[in-house]
This record gives structure tokens, sequence and C-alpha cells, in this order.
């Protein structure tokens, strides 16, 4: 027998068949015949005093449990997982239907997962915070004072204005005189060219430029190792089928910039552009007959391997717009696959203390939506002295030798 409540089962004992019990309602005075509950509770009261056994009342409900304990009868109350589920009505039932339909339909499109990985201890990650330094500029003095120290260490040759042909000595022998270019006197000068000299004085000039370029950003280059992250990001086709024509945007918003490659800079300029040689000098490292030695150069061979249509490609390199978008493709993506992609988040001088966001987006040409993963990046700064940081970084020795010129003042 059962109450009012569908979903709660009560089970009762009965007589032998064709002997009804007598229920005496006077005795249960607090018990409404009225009420399903009550009703069972009686019986229940009813059989005990006909059969006399000990008889007990088993319910779900709080209802029949109170009336059996008012009179006195013995509970058990019947555990959760004893009920059965409840019948469905039709919104129910057009719900599972609908549901049924979409799992079978899902069954037959891949299925894009973008997840965002530390990219040196491989933790899932979902924000990240920078810590930059910050380092003083350099002033217009400062750079003066150190292109001026550099500069006489490393001197521009000095050549005669005219040319001073020499005799050849006599001793020279037969094959010392045709290396130099013949029996010339001329061809034992000291001076090279003008040509040569020119040549040579604009790369100086060069060198010189690029040596004051390199100073005055010396204090960013110093930055630069606490101003980028390391990320990966992995994407998995944990679908049953391929994704077709997959396009992967990586979006760089706010104050950040992100790289595929993470930023260097070579220290390795101290060496200036070698002076020309005289010519006797030139001539005597050419072969014997005073020719140049020619220079052997393998054919061209054009690579014309075509891409893997299962793996990703850049479709839009970082740097085409200025490490702020960028995006790769896959014609063919194979379900239960995987790849990874290492990326460098890097914050400029002028962002410190500024937040941004990594957004990576996922399409599909058989995928009806695209898949997101955003990461927040929040900055920090603090002011560091560039000759603390300089010390760690193991620049070369006359950098610092020149860098020293201004912690002597």
């Amino acid at each position: 027998a059962s109450s009012s409540n569908t979903s709660t089962r009560h089970f009762r004992r009965f007589g032998p068949l064709g002997e009804p019990l007598r229920i005496d309602w006077e005795e249960m005075a607090n018990l409404d015949p009225a009420k399903p509950d009550h009703q069972l509770v009686a019986e229940a009261r009813a059989h005990s005093l006909a059969f006399d056994r000990y008889t007990s009342v088993l319910s779900h409900d709080v209802g029949p449990l109170v009336a059996a304990r008012s009179i006195k009868l013995s509970i058990i109350k019947i555990p959760d997982d004893w009920l059965l589920e409840p019948e469905p009505d039709e919104k129910e039932k057009e719900i599972l239907k609908l549901k049924s339909e979409l799992s079978k339909l899902s069954k037959q499109l891949p299925n894009l997962s973008l997840k965002i990985f530390n990219g040196n201890i491989n933790d899932e990650i979902n924000a990240v915070s920078v810590d930059c330094v910050a380092i003083q500029r350099f002033s217009t003095h400062d750079i003066d004072r150190l292109l001026s120290f550099f500069i006489s260490k490393h001197p521009m040759a000095k050549f005669p204005r005219e040319q001073a042909p020499q005799k050849i000595p006599a001793s020279f022998s037969f094959s010392e005189i045709t290396a130099m270019g013949g029996f010339m006197d001329h061809a034992f000068n000291q001076r090279p060219s003008d040509t040569e000299i020119s040549e040579y004085e604009r790369a100086y000039s060069k060198f010189t430029g690029k040596v004051k370029k390199y100073f005055d950003n010396l204090p960013a280059i110093l930055e630069l190792p606490y101003r980028q992250i390391l990320i990966n990001i992995c994407i998995e086709n944990i679908g049953s089928v391929p994704a077709e024509d997959v396009l992967i945007e990586i979006e760089a918003v706010g104050g950040i910039r992100v790289h595929s490659q993470a930023l260097k800079v070579d220290h390795d300029f101290t060496k200036a552009p070698a002076p020309p040689m005289p010519r006797a000098m030139a001539l005597a490292a050419q072969n014997g007959m005073g020719m140049p030695i020619p220079e052997f150069r393998p054919p061209y061979m054009p690579n014309v391997s075509l891409p893997d249509p299962e793996d990703f490609h850049w479709r839009e390199k970082l740097k085409e717009t200025q490490w702020r978008f960028g995006s790769l493709k896959c014609a063919r993506f194979r379900h239960e696959k995987s790849w990874n992609l290492k990326l460098w988040i890097i914050i400029p001088s002028s962002e410190d203390g500024g937040t941004g966001a990594l957004k990576i987006t996922a399409r599909a040409g058989n995928l009806p939506a695209s898949v997101t993963a955003v990461l927040p990046v929040k900055t920090s700064s603090r002011d560091v002295g560039l000759w603390e940081i300089a010390q760690a970084f193991n620049l070369p020795e006359r950098v610092m030798k020149t860098l020293a010129t201004l912690q002597e003042t």
C-alpha cells in the first residue's frame, strides 16, 4: 500500500485472507481516519493486536513515522537508496529525447579542447602575474661618456695621406714578387686604396652607431628576462572525428605582447671592423698568381616539399602585426590528437603595473561554435639598479669595464 505521495513506498503485512481486521479508532484518538498516512498506521496497529506479533511501520515519509510513534509503534525509516526513480512526466520525457538526439549528433562532430599551461613546470594555469624590474635610463651625458670610453679602447685606424711607393727589396725571391702582383714597385706600397679606406670609414661609423644604440638600450635589454614569461598552449581533439580546416587565433589584449620565441640580445658587438690591408699584404693573401681564389658555392636546390596537412602552420605571423595577433591553420586535425605551442608573453616597459590578457580561439570548418581560452595577465614593477643586474648577467668584459666608468663618479 502507499500514501498519496507516489514517490514513497509503505510496506505492511495483512492477516489471512477472509479475515478483515477491525480498527478501533476510539483507542487511537490522535489519528484521523480521513488521512491515508493515519489509515496505514491504524492498520499496522490492528495487525499487531489481532495476531499478537511485533509490528513495525516502514516508510521514507515523515508523516506515517510520526503517527506510528504517537501510538507507540516501532518505526523503520527507509534509506534513500531504496527509493525508485520517479516516473518522468511528458516534459521530462521530451527533454530526455532531445538529450539523446544531441548526444548522437555530437558523436559526429569534433570536440576541441584548449588549455594553457605554465611553460616551465607544465601545470595548467588560469591567470599569470609578472613581476617586472625597472632600471633607470642613461642620460645623454652618460651615453656620451660610455661611447667615448669604449671608442678609446677601439680606435679607428689611421692611414698615410698619399701613396709612398717603395722599391722591392732585392732579397725577395721570384715567387714572393709574383705573389705581390708582379715586378711593379708600387705593388709594395703600404697604403690601401681610397675606395678601401672609404669603405672602412663607413663601416667604423656604422660600428660606433651600433655601440651608441646598444648602451642607449642597455637598461631595457637587462630588464627583458624579467618582462617575459613562457606559457604552453595545448589544443586537443577529444571528439570521435577529425576537425577540418582548423584555425587558431592568438590575440594579445591590453598592455602585453606575445612572441613565438624568447627575445634575446646579442652582446657580441665589441669587435670593431678590421682596417684594410696594404696592397702588398692583400695580394700576398691571394694565390701565387696574384688572382683571388674563387669561392665554391653548391648549386641552388629549391625546397619543393609541401606542408603536412595534419600539422599546424603559421597563417599570419605575430611579428607582422607588431606582436599583437597571429594565427595558425591545420587542414585536418585528427581525433584523439593533441598539439602544443610555446609562446612568450612580453610586458613592454611602458605598460608597468598594467593588465592585459592572452586570448586563444580555435575554430573548425565542421564545428558549429568556436572554442576560446582567456589568460588574464597582471603586472607589477620594482626599481633595481643597473649595476646590480649587469653583474648577474655576465656581460662581456669590455662592456663591464665601460659601465664601470659611471661607477667611478
